[in-house]
């Protein structure tokens, strides 16, 4: 027993702490993604990349981004939204 609890204090002490800003901004956006607001959605996972302390973090944010400019675009007839949405969805590819 005494192993044990070792053994999962170890596993909590190793654990990677998140910056508040970033869970905050990853948590609005899986938020908006799943009640359909892509183009939110986005907006937060750059927040999400910009308050990111890795870079796995960060990149990850940035995919998540884009896919969700992906889907918003995908959905919309609007021409002027849709080139709004093609154009940030390339400034999110090419600052990766």
């Amino acid at each position: 027993m005494k192993r044990a609890l070792l053994l999962a204090a170890f596993l909590v002490a190793c654990a990677p702490t998140l910056p508040a800003a970033y869970v905050s901004a990853r948590d609005a956006a899986e938020s908006a993604y799943a009640r359909g607001q892509f183009v939110q959605a986005a907006e937060y996972w750059l927040r999400a990349a910009d308050s990111a302390a890795g870079a796995r973090d960060r990149s990850d944010a940035r995919y998540r981004a884009a896919t969700s400019y992906e889907r918003a675009l995908q959905l919309t007839g609007n021409a002027a939204e849709r080139d709004f949405l093609h154009r940030r969805l390339v400034e999110v590819r090419t600052a990766q």
